[in-house]
């Protein structure tokens, strides 16, 4: 309750700090210290994006996260929140080889050491290319597609599915018929978001296609809608994805985002833009973000807030950034950062389950594990263990379902 009293008045100071005179009359004539210890307290357990809002308040609050103490705090307070997640478990995509299709595996227990085996519903059991899209499972239900859609007509016949793991149900998505279709021409199709709209129930994915055969710079984009099973044109105009990779889309409160790729800026750091596409007013919004050569990227959600993963191969470093406000370039805060990196392997991706890890994968050849090994660690512990499948590391995904275990 006295936090809450202390985060109250804060707020209070923030919001009126243009308005001297309200503040002189509602508050105290004496002047009132808090102590920093107190405040830094209070402003540890903020979302960065409304940590921001009151560096208005103090000057000294600007450069928070340059003082050692506040940072080590913010970090601690983001990791112990996750700390009490146990109804969660770790979906493994892993491909034993390049010939063989794609096994799914729920990894739950304290060290991840209890292994089920998922069957592919029917029309993904003997597809080789089956991506789940990254970062974006939604009341336990996942988008699968075959990636790319490639096709010389009107109809896209794409292969998409929706997957709820609960009920174990899915629903194979209609084709996409495109209007105005010039004949003979070749298109590729490929989805980049997948999310729930609160205000209409609904449940959507967005898909984009361009002509390929000949080469056309239009880009042609369609969201589907769950309740009405149909394809609609969007009137928008947003960069595509950089690749179909994982960890390179997200879904978090109703935005779709994903790696966009700007074709005509090809300056190394100016070409990649974070790209959100709000799934209840269509609203579109691109954020710089940080970038370096040969490196892993990933996007993921920290304490409501979206988080970037970089594993830079180059000098072995590994990077954890969270954004704090779309389209504000300067808003990126580092909070984690290991040189050299825990592992110098393939990054797979994050879990959420009684604190945070990441997880890693052989890429070059054999490691202290051994070849083909997987393995987590623990950003509290700062722990390395091995999980026990092995698999080639570019071919493998790791994702978090809340609410099941096993």
């Amino acid at each position: 309750m006295f936090l809450h009293r202390i985060s109250t008045v804060l707020l209070y100071r923030a919001k009126n700090r243009s308005q001297p005179r309200l503040i002189s009359m509602a508050l105290p004539r004496e002047k009132v210290r808090i102590p920093d210890d107190l405040v830094f307290c209070v402003l540890a357990k903020l979302p960065l994006k409304s940590l921001k809002r009151f560096e208005c308040v103090h000057k000294s609050w600007v450069n928070l996260f340059e003082n050692p103490y506040f940072l080590s705090m913010y970090r601690n307070n983001i990791i112990s929140k996750y700390d009490s997640i146990n109804n969660s478990s770790v979906l493994l995509k892993q491909i034993p080889n390049y010939e063989t299709p794609a096994k799914l595996f729920l990894l739950s227990g304290e060290r991840f050491e209890n292994k089920l085996q998922l069957d592919w519903p029917t029309p993904f059991q003997e597809e080789n290319q089956a991506f789940i899209l990254s970062s974006t499972v939604v009341h336990g239900m996942l988008c699968v597609h075959q990636g790319y859609f490639h096709a010389r007509g009107p109809e896209i016949p794409h292969k998409i599915m929706l997957w709820n793991l609960t009920t174990q149900q899915f629903r194979l998505l209609p084709s996409l018929l495109i209007e105005d279709y010039p004949l003979g021409w070749v298109t590729c199709s490929k989805v980049h978001g997948f999310g729930y709209d609160c205000l209409t129930n609904d449940y959507k994915v967005i898909q984009c296609t361009h002509y390929i055969d000949p080469p056309v710079e239009e880009t042609l984009w369609y969201i589907y809608s769950l309740r009405s099973s149909s394809w609609r044109k969007l009137d928008v105009n947003m960069p595509c994805k950089f690749i179909e990779a994982s960890g390179f889309s997200l879904y978090l409160n109703e935005v779709c985002h994903w790696y966009g790729w700007i074709i005509q800026d090809w300056e190394i750091g100016q070409h990649l833009r974070l790209v959100s596409f709000n799934l209840r007013n269509e609203v579109v919004v691109t954020t710089h973000i940080p970038f370096s050569q040969a490196m892993d990227h990933h996007l993921d959600e920290l304490n409501g807030s979206i988080t970037y993963f970089q594993h830079c191969s180059n000098d072995k470093s590994f990077d954890i950034f969270v954004l704090g406000e779309l389209g504000v370039k300067e808003s990126w805060t580092k909070l984690f950062t290991f040189s050299p990196s825990p592992c110098p392997e393939k990054f797979l991706g994050v879990a959420k389950k009684r604190g945070i890890f990441v997880f890693f994968g052989n890429l070059f050849g054999g490691n202290e594990f051994g070849d083909d090994a997987i393995t987590w660690f623990d950003l509290s512990t700062q722990v390395i263990q091995e999980v026990s499948i092995k698999g080639v590391a570019s071919l493998c995904q790791v994702e978090t379902i809340l609410g099941i275990d096993i």
